[in-house]
């Protein structure tokens, strides 16, 4: 148990030395997963607490996927949104009826989906701090039963 503190601690100051310092070179960078005698000492549970956010294909993997990609949702929204109004306008316009707007209802949808874009973009980012949260709380404060 001490190891994994230790180890936690390690991450947990490197980050801040990271922030504080810069970009470290590559003889200061600390290693990507901490050392192979800290996973031997970590048992089961442990194990798959702390794969939730630092493999691939993981529930971190899968929130910081999703967050990248909302700015191309967005992107594309927005121009679906222009295309639509664009298209709605000249089409009123040819037939003789420009205050006509009969893709309106898609352009009210469209924008409401892009105002909720934004709050799905909170609650992802907001989820995936918890996930993180939460892993280190629940490493740093686990003690092992002795039922074996």
């Amino acid at each position: 148990m001490r190891n994994l503190s230790s180890v936690l601690s390690f991450l947990a100051l490197s980050s801040v030395s990271l922030l504080a310092f810069g970009v470290p070179t590559c003889a200061e960078k600390p290693a990507a997963a901490p050392p192979a005698d800290a996973f031997s000492k970590m048992d089961r549970a442990q194990t798959l607490v702390y794969n939730l956010n630092h493999v691939a294909n993981s529930t971190g993997f899968y929130l910081l996927q999703d967050i990248r990609n909302i700015d191309t949702m967005d992107h594309d929204l927005t121009k679906a949104l222009r295309q639509v109004q664009e298209v709605d306008k000249t089409f009123g316009r040819l037939r003789g009826n420009p205050d006509k707007r009969s893709l309106e209802a898609v352009s009210i949808k469209i924008e409401k989906a892009l105002n909720s874009r934004a709050i799905f973009e909170e609650d992802l980012k907001d989820a995936y701090l918890t996930l993180k949260s939460s892993i280190q709380e629940t490493l740093v404060n686990d003690v092992p039963s002795k039922s074996k």
